[in-house]
């Protein structure tokens, strides 16, 4: 028997996530993340908190969720979409052109 990897756990405030963590945000959850999705723990102040969970090879992230958090995930997964769509767009040129 292989023996488990340990995982490191973070919890993250919208103050602090970064560019790869709002990256997975959008890669786990690209429809946007729905009260279902959301993970719940009892804070040091005894506070029930939700949390978005995501993961990488070697960490567990619990992303605190607040008003400012949704705002930002979604102005993310807009610029995600922009830029998805804006490939394609060039794309559709491009093949126009060759013909």
């Amino acid at each position: 028997m292989s023996p488990r990897k340990i995982k490191k756990n973070v919890i993250v405030d919208y103050k602090s996530i970064t560019e790869d963590q709002l990256q997975l945000i959008y890669e786990n959850f690209p429809h946007g993340v729905e009260d279902d999705d959301l993970t719940h723990y009892v804070n040091s102040k005894g506070e029930t908190v939700d949390a978005i969970p995501v993961e990488t090879e070697d960490t567990r992230y619990l992303i605190k969720v607040s008003v400012h958090m949704d705002k930002k995930i979604e102005r993310f997964n807009l610029e995600q979409e922009e830029n998805v769509d804006s490939d394609s767009e060039d794309f559709e040129i491009e093949e126009e052109l060759d013909d």
